[in-house]
């Protein structure tokens, strides 16, 4: 393949008209900005290694620097409204440093181009089947390749480096094969379609534009705080843990009695009652009289998840919050296990394991094949196994959820307009956004009885409330990324589970 060849016409269209400062890394021999400066009124910059490639480019481009783009450091302090990498991110040793290090040469509102090959397409999977993996002087395996991407890997690599992707144009060259490694997906339990179309993709060009920064813009963190800020007075105890019931007569006497069993005689238990309307509140009140750990709120109407927990963490005295479902169980060390990994000032908040739950926190993950008792039994094991362990994660799921009061003070508390559901994903991703570490306690196990008190509402009205709550913070979204087109569940949280309720709102807004 002749690198310094032709004009890229799939990368020229995409170029805003608008664009007035473009930069572009691996320029060849400056076709490409020859052609952008004839359509439109411009100042074309390029960078570029090769000597000979660079002499042409010099009598085509505006300013021409000859350099590796990973060894330059003294970069001039122009502000791009376009970044073009044309086939250049996979001859890199390490494309995100470089993504991340042009971001502060960039306008907030630039535009990265840049077109990548898929190391899963159909030619080179068929290869690996027959144990090959030989390079060539050009195409997907070109010999001067140093890193390889798949569509969604170079998306995940885009996010991480500080990039949202709003347009995707994939280049086809199919055959009968991506068919084939369709249906074999399909056997295996994977997405047939997504394989197929990943074999089918030769190469992706990608449109992206930089995501908002909460760590170094002030104003950007503003929209990450959540209310009640700085409210939370001086800690007089370890812990709080916090328990929203409503209609929970079934499971909150298990509940607590795990849960006091295994506190410190100066934590202490805060009871927020959303409006029972079956025996809870009289289980309450009881529990109350035998323990003066525990302190019941007990509330007119119904706050929904949020504000009822938001209520008992203002009334809470402890270093160390925990939000706890009323249909959960914990055992013996539970607690600890979660404070112990709070103590590392990088880490935000900490769940654990658990028996009901979606993604990485759910407890099969984390065991050894031969062990298959019931889950009552695992703590123990869990213990010898993992002692000490975690893992980070995007999301923790907030039916056990562990932070500091500290943390609450800063970043504010949950945000109440998520009456019912995405509570969780809220607080995790503005966590995350602002530079915090989430963990998973993988020596630690909460049972959970998942639902149980929305099985005392009509499931119409469940639906209604998880609904509110799903586009009230869809529409947050939105807001703070400036486009629905970047958003996307696995790269805001390593997970799915949002995923459904953007596919939704992209085909409404598509009609």
């Amino acid at each position: 393949m002749d690198y310094f060849g032709g004009l890229n016409y799939r990368i020229f269209e995409q170029i805003p008209l608008q664009a007035k400062r473009i930069l572009e890394i691996g320029c060849s021999r400056g076709l490409l900005g020859e052609a952008t400066k004839l359509r439109q009124s411009c100042v074309y910059w390029g960078i570029e290694p090769e000597k000979s490639a660079f002499d042409d480019a010099s009598a085509r481009l505006d300013h021409i620097i000859q350099d590796d783009i990973e060894l330059l450091d003294d970069f001039p302090d122009v502000p791009f409204d376009c970044l073009i990498f044309g086939d250049v991110l996979e001859h890199l040793r390490r494309p995100e440093i470089v993504l991340a290090k042009l971001r502060k040469n960039l306008t907030p509102d630039a535009t990265l181009i840049a077109n990548v090959p898929n190391i899963a397409h159909w030619t080179v999977l068929l290869e690996l089947l027959q144990g090959k993996f030989d390079y060539t002087n050009s195409g997907l395996l070109d010999r001067t390749h140093l890193t390889f991407f798949t569509p969604d890997s170079f998306r995940k690599m885009l996010w991480n480096a500080g990039y949202g992707v709003n347009k995707e144009e994939p280049n086809l060259i199919q055959s009968s094969a991506c068919q084939h490694i369709g249906d074999l997906a399909k056997t295996l339990g994977l997405p047939g379609e997504k394989a197929f179309v990943t074999a089918s993709t030769y190469q992706t060009l990608f449109v992206a534009k930089l995501l908002p920064d909460a760590t170094e813009d002030e104003g950007v963190r503003s929209k990450l705080v959540g209310p009640h800020q700085l409210q939370l007075g001086e800690a007089n105890c370890r812990a709080s843990a916090i328990i929203v019931t409503f209609n929970s007569s079934g499971t909150i006497n298990t509940c607590l009695e795990s849960v006091l069993k295994t506190l410190d005689l100066a934590d202490e238990v805060i009871l927020v009652d959303n409006c029972s309307t079956d025996a809870t509140r009289a289980i309450l009140k009881t529990w109350a009289k035998k323990d003066s750990r525990i302190k019941v709120i007990e509330s007119s109407e119904n706050l929904g998840f949020s504000k009822g927990n938001n209520v008992g963490i203002l009334q809470s005295k402890g270093e160390y919050i925990v939000i706890l479902n009323p249909d959960t169980e914990v055992s013996l060390g539970w607690i600890e296990s979660l404070i112990v990994k709070l103590e590392d000032p990088e880490v935000g908040a900490v769940g654990p394991l658990s028996d009901q739950v979606s993604d990485r926190q759910f407890v099969t993950h984390h065991l050894p094949r031969d062990v298959t008792v019931p889950a009552r039994e695992l703590p123990p094991i869990l213990q010898d196994v993992h002692e000490g362990e975690s893992e980070e994660t995007k999301l923790l799921i907030g039916f056990c959820l562990a932070t500091k009061r500290s943390i609450l003070n800063e970043v504010g508390l949950l945000d109440e307009n998520l009456f019912l559901g995405s509570d969780d994903l809220d607080f995790s991703w503005r966590l995350s956004s602002l530079g915090y570490k989430l963990l998973i306690a993988l020596d630690t196990i909460v049972l959970h009885n998942h639902g149980s008190s929305f099985k005392s509402l009509p499931e119409e009205q469940t639906n209604e409330y998880v609904g509110r709550s799903d586009a009230a913070f869809l529409a947050k979204l939105v807001d703070y990324y400036g486009s629905l087109d970047i958003l996307n569940s696995e790269l805001l949280w390593n997970s799915t589970i949002f995923e459904p309720i953007l596919v939704a709102a992209r085909l409404a807004a598509a009609h």
